[in-house]
């Protein structure tokens, strides 16, 4: 019983102090507006294209997990 107080009273001081706003280690920038030069331009013939179908399973590695 005395273990199960100790993980509990570790585990609420661990999530305290986790979950702590501290602004010495948090640097904020002001925002800034970065779209203009953020956005890759795109070629003449992607402008009028269309993406008709997306098939995203063959493009991604297949992972068989063990039962």
């Amino acid at each position: 019983m005395k273990k199960l107080y100790l993980a509990i009273l570790f585990s609420s001081l661990l999530l305290a102090t986790a979950c702590r706003n501290t602004t010495s280690n948090q640097t904020e920038k002001p925002p800034s507006d970065s779209t203009a030069s953020a956005t890759p331009l795109a070629p003449d013939w992607a402008k009028n294209a269309t993406i008709y179908e997306v098939n995203t399973r063959q493009f991604s590695p297949r992972v068989i997990s063990k039962p």
